[in-house]
């Protein structure tokens, strides 16, 4: 569930505003949601460090049912655009050891093994830009703060 891309373009002038992909906005809370995707990206709007963004799904019944949102992760060393490298001791590894139920280091993990679980998500607002500065009302939009369990089990 896509939503559109947002252009305005001033009725007086010729300054085009492009929003980019327009971001959901939920009521803040926990929900049950489902991995769909990853991808790791690498932006000068963050200092050219790589991240990894976690896409889930909402299935909750409800006005939230199939909303996408995500989580940005920190990542050490982008391999490509769905494989990186993660410090031991990073938001992303930590958490999967946690959901995942992980008993013994792993030498590979892949964010694939999150494929066909339910899993307990913590969504809220953001309403703050990356310069700090607060955010319009009209700006502001949802975003994964953490992943909190499996509620089906480990599907590995």
């Amino acid at each position: 569930m896509s939503a559109p891309t947002l252009s305005v373009v001033e009725p007086e002038g010729d300054a085009l505003i492009d929003h980019g992909e327009a971001h959901p906005l939920i009521p803040d809370g926990e929900y049950s949601a489902v991995y769909i995707r990853h991808e790791v990206v690498t932006l000068r709007r963050f200092g050219n460090a790589p991240k990894v963004f976690v896409w889930f799904r909402i299935v909750d019944p409800g006005a939230a049912f199939g909303v996408e949102v995500y989580r940005a992760y920190r990542v050490a060393k982008a391999l490509g655009k769905r494989r990186f490298v993660v410090k031991r001791d990073s938001e992303l590894l930590l958490m999967l050891a946690r959901v995942l139920q992980l008993k013994a280091r792993p030498d590979r993990i892949t964010l694939s093994a999150l494929k066909g679980c339910v899993l307990s998500i913590r969504v809220g607002t953001v309403t703050r830009a990356s310069n700090g500065s607060e955010r319009p009302e009209w700006l502001r939009y949802s975003a994964v703060r953490d992943i909190l369990r499996s509620e089906t089990g480990v599907a590995l």
